[in-house]
């Protein structure tokens, strides 16, 4: 039996409104985490890489980036998906947390559990997803979540379970296409989209701006930390400009989409390297695992499909494009 749970149904939408204190922690820390070390950064200190992890957040061209990956964004024009901001709110509580989610098809999205699972305790939970470049000044068009579905037996904090939650939407958003998955192997350049609070402790962390941003890092099947194989992979950052616009996600970044170089979806953001150093890792949750592929072709209603989202399943669950 799948569980679901039914969410707050207020009419119209929240308005902006500032971060919650104490719950703004969207993007979990990994278990064991691992700042991974480069030689290319021997003679850079942690205060000079947290530096240019600042000086990466304020150019804009990751934000040009990232606009491409909204959707109907010209990266996913064959493609359909797209990055979402995400709102959660609960009765009981005072605050907000602003994060990122993954637009699916018109009516569903997915998220990390996380973002939801701290705001179970206390009351009715609120939960809006919106297609805006800016979750307070431009959020677009914002759909209210009519039901959350945790992935069964997962977990929002157990790295060998998928921490992973599907969104029913209350009103349909238009002009988003259903999402064309795909994979990717060891060495391919992926683009990770959300819309985190980028900067680092070294010199201050950015406030949040609410601007959606994307970087651009190296695929690793492997995973340093304790994240299940099983589910997880990684993209690395090992060295300054290893890649055009690279970077890694931080705070916020949770449940925001992972792209391949075609533009197809093949994962979710999780976690990540903490602290100052600019290298490090992004940990996501592959789409293509067989048990999160059966579960989400069993749960969105897609009639007349052949698999997920119009999708074929080959493999091990591995989704390509149809010729």
């Amino acid at each position: 039996m799948i569980q679901s749970h039914t969410v707050e149904r207020a009419a119209g939408t929240n308005e902006a409104s500032g971060n919650g204190a104490g719950l703004n922690t969207s993007f979990r820390s990994g278990f064991g985490t691992l700042a991974l070390a480069a030689t290319a950064l021997t003679a850079v200190t942690a205060p000079a890489q947290g530096g240019l992890m600042r000086d990466i957040a304020l150019d804009l061209q990751h934000r040009t980036l990232a606009e491409r990956y909204l959707p109907g964004g010209s990266a996913l024009a064959t493609t359909g998906g797209g990055t979402a901001s995400l709102r959660v709110s609960a009765s009981g509580i005072g605050g907000t947390l602003n994060s990122s989610a993954i637009l699916l098809n018109s009516g569903w999205a997915v998220t990390a559990y996380h973002n939801i699972a701290a705001f179970e305790p206390f009351g009715t939970i609120t939960i809006d997803v919106a297609t805006g470049s800016n979750f307070n000044t431009n959020r677009g068009t914002v759909s209210r979540v009519a039901e959350y579905i945790p992935f069964p037996g997962g977990s929002a904090n157990n790295p060998s379970l998928p921490d992973l939650c599907l969104l029913r939407l209350t009103t349909d958003l238009p002009g988003v296409q259903s999402a064309l998955f795909g994979s990717a192997l060891t060495g391919d350049i992926l683009t990770l989209a959300g819309f985190g609070r980028h900067g680092s402790p070294a010199t201050g962390l950015l406030e949040r701006d609410g601007n959606v941003r994307a970087f651009n890092a190296i695929a690793n099947t492997q995973n340093s930390g304790s994240y299940s194989g099983t589910y997880y992979s990684e993209m690395r950052i090992g060295s300054i400009q290893a890649v055009a616009l690279d970077g890694r996600g931080l705070s916020g970044d949770s449940g925001g989409p992972i792209f391949n170089a075609a533009g197809e979806l093949i994962g979710m953001t999780v976690a990540g390297t903490l602290g100052t150093q600019f290298v490090g890792y992004t940990t996501f949750l592959r789409f293509d695992n067989p048990d999160v592929d059966s579960w989400l072709a069993a749960t969105i209603p897609t009639p007349g499909s052949a698999g997920l989202l119009g999708l074929v399943g080959l493999g091990l669950g591995v989704r390509r494009r149809r010729s």
